[in-house]
């Protein structure tokens, strides 16, 4: 089934053309350009239009986003996909540890992927999988999956411009760590390895994570960590 979005224009929108006032709420050009496909998406006071027309304060601009095309290539796999959130727009999951985002030639059937392609098939959505935010294998946290490409757009521009902030829990080895501290280091793919990453090059992405102790035992620390850069 599309979705569905309506607007009321406000004051401060009168006189605008409604491709103007979508860009403001965060419409890609992407997304308008997929929008306009089809005659009858753009509406303005329930008549089909132009993504050029003009609008006045109080006109309803309505949008239909109607989602085409699949991921016919995963596999839909009955796996843990637990949903923490969900609306109309986005599902929010918590990914559990040990399970690749993407399917892979080594993880054809296992990962986060065939688990989202069951759910939606289980509840009727057409199913393109966009995986807003990427996670390792091993680390287990929520995980953002855009139901459609207008929120998809959205919420890459949020991550992309760091707009979206993400905090993590992880256990450190030793107690001998500062209270609190920034690690600033760039990160490149270590020679000769196509997984491992270090940072002994300089010329590397730099990677920039926040953290602050929360509990130290046994040899290791309990860290919060603020992620600046994503990496």
């Amino acid at each position: 089934m599309p979705r569905i979005i309506t607007y009321t224009i406000p004051e401060n929108y009168d006189h605008y053309k409604i491709i103007t006032f979508l860009r403001q709420q965060g419409y890609t050009a992407r997304s308008l350009k997929l929008i306009k496909e089809d005659w009858g998406n753009v509406r303005r006071n329930g008549e089909p239009t132009w993504l050029t027309m003009r609008v006045a304060a109080g006109d309803t601009v309505t949008i239909t986003i109607d989602e085409r095309g699949g991921s016919e290539d995963i596999l839909p796999v009955d796996l843990p996909f637990p949903v923490v959130y969900e609306d109309e727009d986005l599902i929010v999951v918590n990914k559990p540890p040990f399970m690749s985002i993407e399917p892979s030639v080594e993880h054809f059937e296992d990962s986060l992927g065939n688990a989202a392609a069951f759910y939606f098939r289980q509840h009727g959505l057409p199913f393109v999988y966009r995986c807003v935010n990427r996670l390792d294998r091993d680390t287990s946290d929520l995980t953002v999956i855009a139901k459609h490409f207008v929120s998809s757009g959205i919420l890459g521009d949020m991550v992309r411009d760091r707009r979206v902030q993400r905090t993590y829990t992880a256990i450190c080895a030793g107690e001998d760590l500062p209270d609190s501290g920034t690690v600033d280091l760039p990160i490149s793919r270590k020679p000769d390895s196509v997984l491992e990453r270090w940072t002994e090059d300089p010329d590397g992405d730099r990677a920039v994570s926040r953290y602050t102790v929360l509990e130290r035992r046994g040899g290791l620390c309990l860290v919060r960590l603020r992620l600046e850069t994503g990496r």
